[in-house]
């Protein structure tokens, strides 16, 4: 399932996870560390790259604009295996 987010960068990649895991914008926030407005941009940006990195786009990875990795995780790689519960 997650053999797509490879050659992402971790904090996008956690992002997708946890959205297909069906976790709440404010545990997905909670989790990453950031603010749930933040979250929207981060959609954007995490599909963008997701869709750069597939064989058959013309898109450049390098030239998604954003980021490689939000600020806002500082080099920490947010917690994805936990489950929700509730």
């Amino acid at each position: 399932m997650d053999q797509d987010l490879q050659g992402l960068p971790d904090g996008y990649a956690s992002y997708l996870r946890l959205r297909r895991l069906g976790i709440a914008d404010e545990e997905i926030a909670r989790r990453l560390g950031v603010d749930v407005e933040v979250l929207p941009m981060m959609r954007r940006l995490a599909e963008e790259k997701l869709e750069a990195l597939s064989p058959t786009s013309t898109l450049d990875p390098e030239d998604v604009v954003g980021d490689p990795e939000p600020d806002c995780l500082d080099g920490r790689v947010p917690d994805t295996q936990t489950r929700f519960e509730g």
